[in-house]
């Protein structure tokens, strides 16, 4: 009988653990800076991302691939990834927007970006917007892609 509990112990155990190959991918997915989601709600447009496990991180660049969309420095809100609010500094450059962090964004840190009242041009049958997602991380002489995210409205 012992031996039948030792071996159901094993299954359990087993079954609740996760396979050595996820243990490595997990601990290696927030290694390089990266756009974890994207999404829209009305005329907002989310994007979440992690910064990686680079230096800090100064400011990012936000830029439409498209010219049926416009974004204002006024309804840019950055949150950490407990909704606490990130203090920072908005700027257009062309099309896109340039948020600069008050303090440096740590490594490994889950940022969402909500952009409010995106303007987007009245006649368009657009349902899909991108943007190209740069970052600055302290002690690099250039721009980082984070990857393009891809907002969904219909």
């Amino acid at each position: 009988m012992k031996y039948s509990i030792g071996l159901l112990s094993l299954a359990i155990v087993s079954a609740t653990a996760p396979p050595v190959e996820a243990q490595q991918i997990r601990s290696v997915q927030f290694s390089y800076p990266q756009i974890l989601s994207s999404r829209a709600v009305g005329n907002t447009h989310y994007i979440t991302l992690n910064t990686g496990a680079y230096q800090p991180l100064s400011y990012l660049e936000i830029l439409p691939m498209s010219n049926v969309v416009e974004l204002t420095q006024g309804n840019i809100l950055v949150t950490d990834r407990y909704e606490r609010v990130i203090n920072t500094d908005v700027s257009q450059i062309g099309g896109g927007i340039r948020i600069n962090f008050e303090r440096p964004i740590p490594p490994r840190t889950t940022l969402r970006i909500a952009m409010d009242d995106v303007y987007t041009a009245p006649r368009t049958n657009a349902r899909v917007y991108k943007y190209r997602v740069y970052g600055r991380h302290i002690g690099f002489n250039q721009n980082i892609t984070y990857g393009i995210a891809s907002i969904n409205t219909y």
